[in-house]
């Protein structure tokens, strides 16, 4: 039996969880929910912090509090 790499397995399940986690921002954005994406990005960078989407997410936050006219 061939035993995967439980580490291996982290680290793509946790890209994975990334990866979805800024979807449901993307989402939240599209839908003009801007105060609940802007919730949801913050965590992602709090979560992920090293993951591959952590730039777009900035970019994503700063398009909300340019729609909300926070800065």
């Amino acid at each position: 039996i061939f035993a995967s790499d439980p580490i291996e397995n982290f680290a793509k399940e946790r890209l994975k969880q990334g990866e979805l986690h800024y979807k449901k921002a993307e989402e939240f954005f599209k839908d003009g929910n801007f105060s609940k994406s802007i919730e949801t990005c913050k965590v992602f960078l709090i979560l992920y912090p090293s993951h591959s989407r952590e730039w777009d997410v900035r970019k994503l936050l700063s398009s909300n509090y340019r729609r909300t006219g926070d800065t």
